[in-house]
């Protein structure tokens, strides 16, 4: 258990995430078909990383209802890998019930301007 206190340990979490969400960002590409026929939604994909964040796997969590951009956005997730290492809190919030593995959800929203 780590020794810092709850803000703290908000604070590097938040951190490590919005690292992750960034470099994931960087590698969205949205579909030109999707953009023609005026699809938009939000993907969520669990992200299976080891301790080192390379990523050992992706799974679907909640679709945006159409597989183009579902696959945009698992895309965009391997592209960004491999991610920084973990931190001892992202560690301790990530880790799997067995303990080998890391899962971090993310969220990738795709909408027109």
């Amino acid at each position: 258990v780590l020794a810092i206190d709850d803000r703290d340990y908000q604070r590097q979490l938040a951190s490590y995430i919005s690292e992750v969400m960034s470099s994931v960002f960087a590698n969205v590409t949205y579909p030109r078909r999707a953009v023609k026929r005026q699809r938009e939604g939000k993907v969520e994909l669990l992200a299976t990383l080891t301790a080192e964040g390379e990523l050992a796997g992706l799974e679907l969590e909640n679709t945006s209802g159409y597989d183009i951009l579902d696959t945009a956005a698992a895309k965009a997730i391997e592209s960004a890998a491999p991610f920084p290492e973990l931190t001892d809190v992202a560690r301790e919030e990530f880790l799997t019930e067995d303990g080998s593995n890391y899962v971090v959800m993310i969220p990738v929203t795709f909408r027109l301007q």
